[in-house]
């Protein structure tokens, strides 16, 4: 990477304060039952400004931490869309950390100079997919969401709340209210569902609790075909 430093534009619920910083210090956010370890480096943003990004925001997934479908932005890039971010000047290292904490892949430095050259590079993961939003004070303005997009899901109460506490901190509550309530009505409940005659198995994310993952086989999430428990379980971590 030829800086040091990058502007990493938050979307979803990085964009509060101290959920971002369970990111940066470690800890475990209100709403979301996961402990973050933190960056090795756990220095507070140098700066942090508003920034737009080219990419709609929608819910997707379903996340075991949130209890519902999570913040991703659409991979493709969009000049008429400009997606409302909390951007923060961090270090290269800490935004790699962030993005493996995410459940991104092993993203590298140059793949942050690629993703500037490109637009986007895709190192695997729910959130591996660096996106470029420009240039700011000479830096890159990346971020980090998925490579395709998932199925449409609803957010729990607490996740928009979240979100719409880090936003209003820069943005009018009109603006917020606008950008969140469009997402909002796109959204629809994710389901669980096999390959077999018994069709859908779980319709709706409050009942993942009723699921036995040990009774089923050839599982598909959100289109990707799971084949037993093991991947069943990595891919609930990752979302």
């Amino acid at each position: 990477m030829h800086t040091t430093h990058v502007w990493y534009a938050a979307y979803g619920s990085s964009c509060d304060d101290a959920r971002f910083d369970c990111y940066l210090a470690g800890g475990r956010p209100a709403g979301s039952t996961h402990h973050h370890r933190g960056c090795r480096d756990t220095t507070p943003p140098t700066a942090i400004t508003v920034a737009t990004l080219p990419y709609a925001l929608y819910f997707g997934g379903w996340s075991p931490f949130w209890g519902g479908a999570v913040a991703y932005l659409d991979p493709i890039a969009d000049p008429d869309v400009d997606t409302p971010a909390v951007a923060r000047r961090i270090t290269v290292d800490q935004f790699l950390d962030v993005v493996a904490q995410e459940g991104g892949g092993a993203a590298t430095a140059d793949d942050l100079d690629r993703a500037r050259i490109r637009g986007r590079i895709d190192t695997g993961g729910a959130y591996g997919t660096i996106l470029y939003g420009g240039d700011l004070d000479g830096e890159p303005v990346l971020t980090c969401s998925g490579a395709t997009r998932r199925r449409a899901g609803a957010p729990t109460d607490a996740y928009v709340a979240t979100i719409r506490r880090g936003l209003t901190r820069l943005y009018s509550a009109d603006v917020v209210s606008r950008h969140l309530d469009a997402a909002l009505a796109a959204t629809t409940q994710p389901s669980l569902f096999d390959d077999t005659d018994d069709g859908w198995l779980l319709e709706t994310a409050d009942r993942w609790e009723d699921l036995d993952l040990d009774d089923l086989d050839d599982v598909v999430l959100d289109g990707e075909r799971l084949d037993d428990r093991a991947a069943i379980n990595h891919y609930l971590a990752q979302v």
